[in-house]
């Protein structure tokens, strides 16, 4: 049994750190308690919307029983971790919020190898990677994280509208809030930025009918698009990724978030990323973009 403590981050940093652990809980016959993927995410996924344990394999139990109890049943697994950890009791593993632990590296065989004999361990961090499994398990982690039925039916119909009126739809995501401090605001880019990017993008379809589906963690001023084809997302941080991930394209700066809907939707991915790069060996301020990436997984089997 592997216990996950840590809480990090927000929804797709825990989404793919859940991911890793369950490629590798499959190819190994484990079975996972995750209390860290908290009261905020649980609900909104079939596979775990009715067990507040998060277990997998999934497991349905009385949420009324649990509701009241998990706090302390989270603490008390966190506390544990430590002991384990201090006492070498069971296998346990602390990396933090910035370590990166990757199952396949030949110099943690030997925790690996404690894992497997082990009946319990305890995993406290965030970049816990299993890449080949990660790849391997893909469709089985997409089934995994299937949004509960009111999501998907809203995002479906959402996306459709859309559809019946243009030949390509292409994701948006405006990364404020947060990202203006956010590594000094490297990957901070104004409404206007972003229309420079879509603008380029237009150039590459002139044949097709597209439309730009704009989604943001803040409230963007909808007359700034006001030249491009463009629908703000659901509004919901849920239904805005899935909706993202039902595109024919996504655009947006380094974010978990864009590349969990890439990965979920099976959907090309462009990181706007030009503050850090060079176009014609000469540093720009100015976005540009000549095609699309695909990134299959998160961890970037493509690149």
């Amino acid at each position: 049994m592997i216990f996950i403590v840590g809480r990090y981050n927000e929804l797709c940093n825990r989404l793919f750190t859940f991911s890793n652990i369950i490629a590798f809980a499959k190819e190994y016959n484990h079975r996972v308690i995750n209390i860290a993927f908290g009261e905020e995410y649980r609900k909104w996924f079939r596979s775990t919307e009715k067990d507040p344990l998060c277990r997998f394999p999934p497991v349905e139990t009385s949420t009324v029983i649990w509701r009241k109890t998990i706090p302390y049943v989270f603490r008390l697994a966190t506390l544990m971790a430590k002991l384990f950890h201090k006492y070498k009791i069971f296998p346990s593993i602390r990396i933090g919020g910035q370590g990166v632990f990757f199952f396949n590296d030949t110099e943690v065989l030997n925790i690996v190898t404690k894992i497997h004999l082990s009946k319990m361990s305890f995993f406290d961090g965030l970049y816990f990677i299993d890449r080949e499994n990660f790849i391997k398990h893909a469709d089985f982690i997409r089934d995994f994280f299937i949004p509960i039925k009111e999501i998907e039916c809203k995002v479906e119909k959402f996306i459709s509208d859309i559809r019946n009126n243009h030949d390509i739809i292409i994701g948006v995501h405006i990364r404020h809030g947060d990202y203006e401090q956010f590594c000094n605001g490297l990957f901070y880019y104004t409404a206007e930025e972003y229309c420079s990017v879509m603008s380029q993008i237009l150039e590459l379809f002139p044949e097709k009918k597209v439309a730009f589906l704009i989604c943001s963690n803040a409230h963007q001023d909808s007359s700034v698009f006001k030249n491009l084809p463009f629908f703000i997302g659901p509004g919901h941080y849920v239904e805005d990724l899935y909706a993202l991930a039902s595109c024919d394209y996504i655009i947006g700066p380094p974010s978990t978030y864009t590349q969990w809907a890439s990965f979920y939707g099976q959907v090309p991915r462009y990181v706007i990323n030009y503050k850090c790069e060079k176009f014609n060996g000469i540093a720009s301020r100015e976005p540009q973009i000549s095609d699309f990436n695909v990134l299959l997984c998160g961890f970037g089997k493509y690149e």
